[in-house]
């Protein structure tokens, strides 16, 4: 079944019931040998959208699994360049789409994934960056996990900017923040791939 809610690729699905086979597992009755992995986000990669390609970011990695081809495009400046901002983020269960078939039969045919992120640096330049991502818009992102996964694939996941905002919340030991919270559609989780920065991320 075709679905086009994707906003990168995904997997193809068998295009007939009996045609589906049973993916690769891997079956852990050790739990001594259990892989476990942190889920906090603690990355957010931020490109504006080439204006001539709009499938993919402006200036982006030209080998998004390498970090030498990620030092070449990321700054804190420039319109062509990939932004590096480090903080805290989650992503909650998707809201899903759900089509009902005959005989009561559903499929999920669509997710929509919204990307909470707090930068904790209130720096005067990310006060003002605030501002202006508070007009809106859609750029292409990559995100990374605790668990050093980098997530996006090479052309990065296309977001809207739902909402940025400086929250100012009570208390004597209270300090303020910038949430940022991004939101796409897709009928799969995006790809990942080890973080090209292992080496030296703990």
């Amino acid at each position: 079944m075709t679905d086009l809610t994707s906003t990168y690729p995904c997997t193809e699905c068998p295009e007939d019931c009996g045609d589906f086979v049973m993916p690769e597992v891997v079956s852990e009755d050790c739990i001594d040998t259990i892989i476990s992995e942190l889920s906090e986000i603690k990355e957010l990669f931020i490109a504006s959208i080439d204006p001539t390609d709009k499938t993919k970011p402006l200036g982006g990695p030209t080998d998004w699994t390498l970090k030498s081809a990620w030092e070449l495009v990321i700054a804190n400046s420039g319109a062509s360049k990939v932004r590096r901002l480090f903080g805290v983020g989650d992503i909650p269960d998707p809201e899903k789409t759900t089509r009902v078939f005959h005989d009561n039969k559903t499929k999920v045919t669509g997710r929509k994934y919204t990307l909470t992120f707090d930068i904790l640096s209130l720096h005067q330049t990310n006060y003002e960056a605030m501002q202006a991502l508070q007009c809106g818009g859609t750029v292409r992102i990559w995100f990374m996990d605790r668990g050093n996964y980098l997530y996006g694939g090479l052309n990065g996941i296309p977001v809207n900017i739902n909402d940025a905002e400086s929250i100012f919340e009570r208390g004597p030991d209270a300090y303020k923040k910038i949430v940022l919270k991004l939101d796409f559609t897709a009928s799969c989780s995006p790809d990942r791939t080890p973080s090209p920065w292992s080496e030296v991320t703990p």
